[in-house]
C-alpha cells in the first residue's frame, strides 16, 4: 500500500548513489496522492522526491489540489514541505502561504511565514500555527487574526474551531467591528461566531468613537453582543 509508481519522459539513474532524476512529464503516486512536475529528483536511499520547477498535488481522499513552486515529499512518513508561492484548493476553503507543512495520513497543514485561509464568511491570517483540514481546528502560535461576520479578532496566540464557531486569543487582544468605530482591547479574548458575541478579560478596555468624540471605558472584563454593538 506504500509502494510510489513514477513516470516520466526521460530518467537518469546513478547506481552507486541510488539517485534518480526524471524530466518531462513527471508524475508520482501512490495509493491517495498524484504529484506532477516538469522534473524531479528521487533519493531511493532516503525515499526523498525535490522538485524545484514547479509542482501540482491531487490528493484524492481529502479533496484537495495544491501548488507551489517547490516542493520535497518524504515518503516514508508522507510528509510534504512546500515553499514559494504555495496555494491549496478545496471546494470547502483556500490557502495561500510562503511555507507550509502537509501530512497527508493526518491532514494536518503547518505553517512557516505569511499564511492566509478563506473558508465561507471566515478569513484567517497568521504568521505560524497548523490547521487540521479534517477537524477544521486551528492553532496559530504568532501574531494571526479571524475575520468573521463583520467582527475582527486578533492575539499573539489564537485558536479558532470552525465546526463550533468559537476562536480564542491571547496577549494583545483586539476585537474590532466592521465599521471601525468600536475596539475592545485586552489579554484574553473569545469570540462567538454563531452569537456573534465577545468576550474580552484582563485590563480590558473599550474605545468607541462618537461622531468627534471618543468614549474610553476601562473594566476587568467587557462582553459585548448584537443588542450592544447596535445601541
Amino acid at each position: 500500500g506504500d509502494t510510489l509508481h513514477v513516470d516520466a519522459d526521460r530518467l537518469k539513474y546513478n547506481g552507486r548513489e541510488r539517485m534518480a532524476r526524471l524530466e518531462g512529464n513527471v508524475r508520482l503516486r501512490d495509493r491517495d496522492m498524484e504529484l506532477t512536475t516538469p522534473s524531479l529528483d528521487y533519493d531511493m536511499r532516503a525515499r526523498k522526491a525535490v522538485y524545484l520547477n514547479g509542482g501540482r498535488i491531487v490528493s484524492r481522499s481529502e479533496g484537495n489540489t495544491l501548488t507551489s513552486q517547490a516542493g520535497t515529499y518524504y515518503a516514508g512518513i508522507r510528509k510534504f514541505v512546500f515553499s514559494r508561492n504555495v496555494q491549496l484548493q478545496h471546494p470547502e476553503r483556500s490557502i495561500t502561504s510562503d511555507t507550509m507543512h502537509y501530512v497527508t495520513a493526518t491532514g494536518v497543514s503547518e505553517f512557516y511565514g505569511p499564511t492566509t485561509i478563506t473558508q465561507g464568511n471566515t478569513m484567517i491570517r497568521t504568521l505560524r500555527g497548523e490547521y487540521n483540514t479534517r477537524t477544521e481546528r486551528a492553532r496559530f502560535s504568532r501574531r494571526s487574526s479571524v475575520l468573521s461576520n463583520g467582527r475582527l479578532l486578533e492575539g499573539d496566540s489564537l485558536r479558532y474551531d470552525r465546526r463550533t464557531g468559537t476562536g480564542e486569543a491571547w496577549g494583545h487582544v483586539t476585537v474590532t467591528d466592521s465599521s471601525g468605530d468600536m475596539r475592545v482591547l485586552g489579554q484574553v479574548g473569545r469570540y462567538d461566531q454563531k452569537n456573534d458575541r465577545s468576550m474580552i478579560t484582563g485590563d480590558a478596555q473599550l474605545v468607541l468613537r462618537m461622531g468627534e468624540d471618543t468614549l474610553f471605558l476601562h473594566a476587568d472584563s467587557l462582553f459585548t453582543t448584537p443588542e450592544a454593538v447596535g445601541k
